[in-house]
């Protein structure tokens, strides 16, 4: 971030703008059609509406990670992104596939701070409140196997009451200055104390659906980053792919967005009074309570009942954050579009885990795609009274 930051700042060719919060996307005819033509601001120092006028518009915003309770991510990461381009009326794609990392530290901090998996290659052992090692009753590879499996063991035995704690203790963690820094803030050390651990979201496979060359599916729109679902990560992302893909994508979507944009273009004077209003009420303790939602019923382990009150929950918050608070709003749509992603995904797959329909199943082996009119469409009475489907045959 510094690098680019830096390259940013001393390119004479971009205009860096400060103090504002990107807020919506202007389309020709309205919100929900015709060509982009800018993005609807909000200063910063006194709420007021601008307007940056542009042919086109790239979304480089960030994950989702900030919508949990526990989360490795910057609290700025809420998917707003997502929520500009569905509001705008793009396809969204992936939205159930939800990475979380086993093991965040468990001390009270938001982010919570991230104990590497490295120190799980080192020899570093997972234990709960017995000291049992009980990742040997959930996979062969016990505390090396995959970040999903790994995860959702750590989430069955908090569900069943225990704590679960890293053990270092028997391995050198001079090399890991990020965990001992971390420990120590809680009064902790990594030579002699166990160091509680729990689940967190890491990283989203969703996002706005776009082509290789970043293109989403309005007419000048692109998106890069975590905030784009181009598909590459599948329904489980590898380790350190993310910085890969931003790399690659960003400079595909530079280039087609050059060749996109014609040579002198002016873009159009737009009037930002006469866009939708940008209400900005606190609404702090929605916030928390959707975070929780989030965690508690579509985390790591999901199942329909769950899924059906978080979509419930959520729709009121919703209810009552749109006109007052465009943040909260946009955290509690995005929030309802995943729960529904998950609720219709039958199956587990990757990053999506269902108790009650816990294998792969081949009719579903595929990508999933939907836009906001469509989840709106999905009345929150007909979906919390749906049946639930039968499960098939095993991919």
């Amino acid at each position: 971030m510094r690098a680019l930051t830096e390259a940013v700042l001393n390119t004479p060719s971009i205009e860096f703008v400060s103090g504002v919060s990107v807020e919506r996307i202007v389309r020709r005819d309205g919100p929900a059609t015709g060509a982009v033509q800018g993005v609807l601001c909000r200063n910063l120092a006194d709420g007021k509406a601008v307007i940056f006028g542009a042919p086109a518009v790239l979304l480089a915003t960030g994950g989702l990670g900030g919508l949990y309770a526990a989360t490795s991510n910057p609290l700025h990461a809420i998917g707003r992104g997502i929520a500009m381009a569905a509001r705008a009326g793009a396809v969204i794609s992936d939205l159930e596939f939800v990475q979380f990392h086993p093991t965040v530290l468990d001390i009270g901090e938001d982010p919570a701070p991230l104990a590497t998996e490295a120190l799980r290659g080192e020899g570093a052992y997972l234990l709960n409140s017995r000291g049992e090692r009980f990742m040997l009753d959930y996979h062969e590879m016990a505390e090396l196997a995959p970040r999903d499996v790994v995860s959702r063991g750590l989430f069955a035995q908090i569900q069943k009451g225990q704590k679960t704690y890293l053990d270092c203790r028997h391995i050198d963690t001079t090399h890991f200055p990020a965990l001992i820094s971390a420990a120590a803030r809680a009064g902790l050390d990594p030579k002699r104390d166990l160091i509680p651990v729990t689940p967190a979201v890491h990283y989203h496979m969703g996002g706005i659906a776009t082509d290789l060359n970043g293109r989403a599916s309005i007419y000048g729109l692109w998106a890069a980053g975590e905030t784009a679902a181009t598909g590459l990560h599948g329904a489980n992302r590898l380790a350190s792919n993310s910085i890969m893909e931003a790399v690659v994508m960003g400079a595909k979507a530079a280039q087609d967005i050059e060749n996109f944009v014609v040579r002198g273009y002016q873009p159009l004077r737009l009037n930002a009074a006469a866009q939708p209003a940008l209400p900005h009420t606190s609404m702090e303790a929605a916030v928390g309570e959707l975070r929780h939602i989030m965690t508690d019923l579509v985390g790591v382990i999901r199942h329909e009942k769950g899924m059906k009150d978080a979509i419930r929950e959520i729709a009121t918050l919703q209810k009552a954050a749109e006109g007052r608070d465009t943040r909260t709003a946009d955290m509690a749509l995005v929030a309802r579009m995943i729960a529904v992603s998950a609720l219709n995904r039958t199956e587990s797959r990757g990053g999506h885990c269902r108790s009650d329909y816990a294998l792969p199943v081949k009719t579903w082996q595929k990508r999933s795609f939907v836009t906001l009119k469509e989840i709106d469409a999905l009345t929150v009475d007909a979906l919390l009274t749906r049946k639930p489907a039968l499960q098939e045959n095993v991919a």
